[in-house]
């Protein structure tokens, strides 16, 4: 991709981005993230994404779409505030399926959650709160697959845990980025085309009134 192509995609999404945020549209906001992640929008505008989105699903069981941006806002601002919600949030999310996880479901859970926990740990090893915290899911978790915890292919949790595991340490595929960013572009271009289209138009009408009225004062 050419340097001058690289910065219109940069361009269109931050605008993009923007206007999402003023209109407070968060359905639209999400459907252009991947594409302004990989179209180099700044880690600043990024942030600030994420964190709306967090905040926006917080209130929203069972939690794991504001695990999933408290997560991706984490991984760019790297601050114990962000680190903090993202912990409280899990607990939230682990408190809502402890009588719906399977064992697999807690193994790939405690598997995420010690990655979690080696990251948070090189950045604030003196935060003990919060260490603790992540520790703490950890042990019910591991005690709750060993007592209660069924051994089913799929529980009523599976999909949702695998959503904030992936989170946690699996960015999305360079497929899916192209595939949103692509969308994203034509939708953008559709919009100039729109634009430029209805400039046309109007120019054309009114051409078209002075004729009339020019007519009309000759014939007068």
């Amino acid at each position: 991709m050419s340097e001058q192509l690289q910065k219109e995609k940069k361009k269109v999404f931050t605008f993009h981005i923007k206007q999402n945020i003023e209109n407070e549209d968060w359905q639209k906001l999400i459907k252009v993230l991947p594409g302004a992640e990989d179209a180099g929008v700044s880690n600043q505008l990024l942030l600030k994404s994420y964190m709306l989105l967090g905040e926006h699903f917080i209130d929203k069981e069972p939690y794991s779409d504001a695990i999933t941006y408290f997560s991706k806002a984490s991984l760019v601002a790297k601050d114990e505030p962000t680190y903090l919600k993202l912990v409280a949030t899990l607990k939230l999310f682990y408190d809502y399926f402890e009588s719906s996880f399977s064992k697999s479901d807690i193994q790939y859970l405690v598997s995420s959650l010690r990655h979690l926990y080696l990251r948070s740990s090189s950045l604030f090893p003196t935060n003990l709160v919060m260490l603790n915290e992540i520790k703490s899911i950890i042990s019910a978790a591991q005690i709750l697959e060993q007592t209660t915890a069924e051994e089913v292919i799929e529980s009523s949790a599976t999909f949702k845990v695998v959503q904030v595991c992936n989170s946690l340490y699996r960015p999305k595929t360079s497929q899916d980025v192209f595939e949103r960013s692509a969308e994203v572009m034509m939708d953008s271009f559709q919009e100039l085309y729109d634009e430029e289209l209805k400039k046309e138009l109007d120019s054309k009408k009114k051409k078209r009134k002075k004729k009339i009225t020019k007519k009309k004062g000759d014939k007068k």
